[in-house]
């Protein structure tokens, strides 16, 4: 019994952090410029991360943003 429980709770360990999604800080620029102010972003990926951001500031936020770097 004791067997299939640590077992259980190895799986769980190992899947929760596969699905983990990483905090970013991103950036907007315009004309190559950084635009001041930054916005936190939850993604798996960097290119996930900008693109989540430049949708964010241009729809939501209706900034004009050529692009933007997280880290």
């Amino acid at each position: 019994m004791k067997k299939y429980f640590l077992i259980g709770i190895t799986l769980f360990i190992f899947v929760s952090v596969v699905y983990a999604s990483l905090g970013w800080t991103c950036y907007n620029y315009v004309n190559g410029k950084a635009t001041g102010g930054w916005i936190s972003i939850t993604a798996n990926t960097r290119q996930e991360a900008e693109a989540k951001a430049v949708d964010h500031y241009r729809n939501e936020l209706k900034l004009r943003s050529d692009y933007c770097k997280c880290r």
